[in-house]
């Protein structure tokens, strides 16, 4: 595993030393861009590390970079499960990079008949953001796609892509009301509404009402997003207590409640919390 590794350091640095003796010529970008076609997935996972390097003036591999949402390849030889990036995570990285220019490939391949490459695509629209905000329409067609991946990344997208709370926080709120959608979909419904409405006029009282849920998984999904919005989440602290002193509650949501109530208390209120995680834990 060592030697993959220098290997593929090596050949990094290879890449970018040709980049910058050619001065980013046209020609050499094209030869990056055939590279991600290569046999080799460390070659590969080569090409688009060096791709992402030259930001917006990799536009020209646009196209082929969409295809390598779909690639797998490792940049090491292992037995074991890897976690780390594969191409088509830097694939993703490189076309955030690009920016604008890279959206409306990025919008059409939200209904690629591979599931993989549209889930990438969600992803990578919600990483460039606000810029991305004429996606929202296929991204909301997204929400009822048949792979729970595909929603998840595609409800995450929803809240950063820039609209304005009007419209994404309803529609969030009706993935989270699903009685039959994947409880990890339905907590990313709740843990993207700090991004989709930053004041959370909208999205506290939804917040609040999840920490009423059965789901422990929920509940700590809705304590951490309030949390994200400290004062403005003064409104919850009552149900914040509440939930600490209701012993039917999974333990491991706890956690998450006591944490958000303390980042909510304000100084003159430390004594109060204090007694009441007493209360709770005696």
């Amino acid at each position: 595993m060592v030697t993959d590794l220098l290997q593929i350091q090596c050949l990094l640095v290879f890449l970018c030393c040709l980049l910058l003796a050619t001065q980013l010529r046209a020609d050499e970008v094209t030869e990056l861009v055939n590279l991600l076609q290569s046999d080799n997935p460390k070659v590969r996972y080569a090409a688009a590390r060096s791709l992402k390097a030259l930001g917006p003036k990799a536009r020209i591999a646009i196209k082929p970079l969409i295809a390598a949402l779909n690639d797998p390849g490792k940049p090491v030889d292992v037995e074991f499960n890897f976690f780390g990036p594969r191409v088509q995570d830097v694939a993703s990285e490189v076309l955030v990079e690009i920016g604008p220019p890279a959206v409306p490939s990025l919008i059409k391949a939200l209904s690629h008949r591979d599931k993989t490459v549209r889930q990438y695509a969600a992803k990578t629209l919600g990483e460039i953001g606000p810029p991305a905000n004429h996606s929202f329409n296929a991204l909301k067609n997204l929400l009822t796609d048949d792979d729970e991946w595909v929603r998840w990344d595609a409800v995450r997208a929803v809240g950063k892509v820039g609209v304005t709370p009007q419209k994404a926080v309803p529609l969030l709120e009706s993935v989270f009301r699903r009685s039959k959608e994947e409880d990890f979909v339905r907590e990313a419904a709740l843990t993207t509404l700090h991004d989709a409405d930053p004041k959370g006029t909208l999205a506290i009282p939804l917040l609040v009402e999840g920490l009423k849920n059965a789901n422990g998984d929920i509940v700590a999904a809705s304590a951490q997003t309030l949390g994200k919005f400290h004062g403005r989440a003064q409104s919850a602290v009552r149900d914040l207590n509440d939930h600490l002193l209701t012993k039917k509650r999974r333990w491991d949501a706890y956690y998450d409640v006591g944490y958000t109530r303390g980042c909510l208390i304000t100084s003159k209120k430390v004594n109060g919390l204090a007694r009441l995680l007493h209360e709770v834990f005696s």
